[in-house]
């Protein structure tokens, strides 16, 4: 008997007002944000239990993150500290670009 297998469908919900950026993890609690609507290299603290979410909606640990740029869609806390990131392709970063 063949066994079954069931494959997820990933479904992100990212808010349509979560501003785009490149987000380099400089450390496991900072990065940097280089996007539209934030000045260029901007230093950010992370949020206790910051979420950065990859393209298949996995979970990325900051410590596997460490000096590497994604291309993301974000939303900062009420402290101005990164909450959540997706990580989005060339394409979708581009759209989010169009629909800004």
């Amino acid at each position: 008997m063949p066994l079954l297998t069931a494959h997820a469908q990933v479904l992100r919900n990212i808010p349509a007002d979560a501003p785009r950026a490149k987000l380099t993890v400089t450390s496991v609690n900072t990065g940097t944000l280089d996007g539209d609507l934030i000045s260029s290299d901007t230093e950010i603290r992370f949020a206790p239990g910051v979420r950065i979410i990859s393209q298949d909606g996995r979970l990325l640990p900051t410590t596997s993150l460490i000096g590497q740029t994604l291309k993301v869609r974000y939303k900062l806390d009420l402290y101005q500290q990164l909450l959540t990131a997706w990580a989005v392709s060339d394409e979708a970063y581009k759209a989010a670009a169009d629909s800004q």
